[in-house]
């Protein structure tokens, strides 16, 4: 008779998969082409839009007579709504997803860019350029954490890269239309035909599905299934055999997250990035509100504007200037994001600083209205660099479940900082402009240098790691 008792019955191994893994499976295609797409033409449409800004203030002091003060004000609220669109930004991506939030956000900032067109008086226009740019910036750290989570590992640099570029040709777009157009269409029609593309582009993310790392990281497994589901049928790759998890199981290290040591150098790569991104929105905020008055107004040249005048509009000389040096941008944008692709993150953000510094020093020297385009060109084509460095950097190191936190806080907290540039950028007459390039020169040495002692690379590294540590979470307290 057997012994039926002593038989031993083993049970098959379940097979599964992570997100990543499966997003790695798949590879690229058209469901994560589409949702770069999408996501790309919202940071096209918010560097259109932020940019126009700044070209139309002065048509805005001729026409209502602004003073000094409103002058001040105009550029200010728009930061300001811009800080508080960040941490709005850190609520939603954690609390509402992705998707959704970019649809109702990217609506209501064109809505309100929409009605700015038709403001009777500066205080009515100020409040809807106010709600318009908040509304921007959220949808921003909204659908940068959206395309981060929607590519594979071999594509993700490439993908990132990808929305600042689009914010970099929105910037473009914004300074030839007006170039074309400011001076026969008027500033009221051109912020019309601006707002349109802002809306039919939140109509395009109602096709789109829901991040799968956040549907998982909110346990909602079938969910995150789902939607991992929509984009192998566009892509036309089948999924990984098995179950989807959480957590890799047959790797341990992906069950030990906070494994990860927090020790002094966490901390001071912590501080490092956070300085780092302070600067590049500091040196951004001079190209886009110092650049054009150092054209228009004179530095280093001479200036058929007079230094007693005050109602004058920027020169077809001095928008086009502002155009050339704007394609600095996305040349800057393709060629770091080649690097970090290529090479590695941390490489790419050391050459960036260091050229960025070199860049700022050479605009003390003066040599004539060519020189000083070729600067300016100069200087966005290494802030570009550093900038989309440091957003593929921030979007790789942090955890899934606080990725949109730390992204918005360190993008908010950049837009501070940025105001000690505008404000004297605004008001400083051009004899004193030697004075803010000179602290620019400082504080990207300081940058620069900082870049060389961080120590952890990103590159090939599964974003579902995470380098949290007690620095940071003071930081998140504060946003929260």
């Amino acid at each position: 008779m057997s012994n039926y008792g002593s038989l031993s019955p083993t049970t098959p191994a379940i097979k599964t998969f992570t997100v990543q893994k499966a997003l790695d499976h798949m590879g690229f295609g058209w469901g994560n082409g589409f949702i770069v797409l999408s996501t790309g033409a919202a940071q096209l449409v918010e560097g259109v839009e932020i940019m126009v800004m700044g070209i139309i203030l002065p048509k805005l002091r001729c026409e209502w007579n602004l003073t000094d003060t409103v002058m001040i004000l105009l550029p200010i609220s728009t930061i300001f709504a811009a800080i508080i669109g960040g941490f709005i930004g850190s609520y939603v991506t954690t609390r509402l997803g992705r998707k959704t939030p970019a649809i109702v956000i990217l609506a209501m900032g064109g809505i309100f860019a929409f009605l700015s067109a038709g403001a009777g008086n500066v205080w009515s226009f100020i409040a809807l350029r106010f709600l318009a740019t908040g509304a921007f910036e959220t949808m921003s750290c909204v659908v940068s954490v959206y395309a981060t989570e929607t590519t594979d590992t071999a594509t993700r640099a490439w993908n990132i890269g990808n929305q600042f570029l689009a914010w970099a040709i929105g910037s473009f777009i914004s300074a030839i239309l007006c170039y074309y157009t400011l001076e026969t269409l008027g500033w009221r029609l051109v912020l019309v035909i601006l707002s349109i593309p802002v809306l039919i582009t939140a109509v395009t993310f109602i096709f789109q599905p829901e991040s799968p790392f956040y549907e998982v990281a909110c346990d909602r497994l079938e969910d995150g299934r789902k939607s991992l589901d929509v984009i192998s049928e566009r892509n036309g790759r089948d999924l990984p055999e098995g179950e989807l998890t959480k957590h890799d199981v047959g790797n341990p290290q992906e069950l030990e997250l906070s494994a990860i040591p927090r020790d002094k150098a966490f901390v001071f790569d912590s501080i490092a990035l956070l300085i780092t991104t302070c600067l590049a929105f500091m040196v951004w905020a001079f190209s886009a509100w110092g650049a054009p008055r150092m054209f228009n107004e004179g530095y280093c040249h001479e200036t058929n504007v007079t230094k007693t005048e005050k109602c004058h509009t920027y020169s077809g000389e001095a928008l086009l200037a502002l155009s050339v040096s704007t394609v600095g941008e996305i040349i800057g944008n393709l060629v770091f994001t080649i690097i970090a692709a290529l090479v590695s993150r941390l490489f790419s953000l050391r050459i960036g600083s260091v050229g960025e510094t070199l860049c700022i020093i050479s605009l003390l020297i003066c040599g004539g209205r060519l020189k000083v385009m070729v600067d300016l060109f100069l200087v966005r084509f290494m802030n570009a660099g550093v900038f989309i460095v440091i957003l593929i950097y921030l979007s790789e190191y942090y955890d899934t479940s606080i990725r949109g936190q730390f992204l918005s806080c360190f993008f908010s907290f950049g837009r501070i900082a940025s105001l000690f540039i505008v404000i004297p950028a605004i008001t400083l007459s051009m004899d004193y402009f030697w004075f803010i390039i000179l602290g620019l020169a400082v504080l990207s040495s300081a940058a620069a240098l900082l870049s060389f002692f961080l120590q952890v690379e990103t590159k090939d590294r599964a974003i579902n790691k995470t380098s949290f540590c007690v620095c940071l979470s003071v930081i998140l307290l504060i946003c929260n």
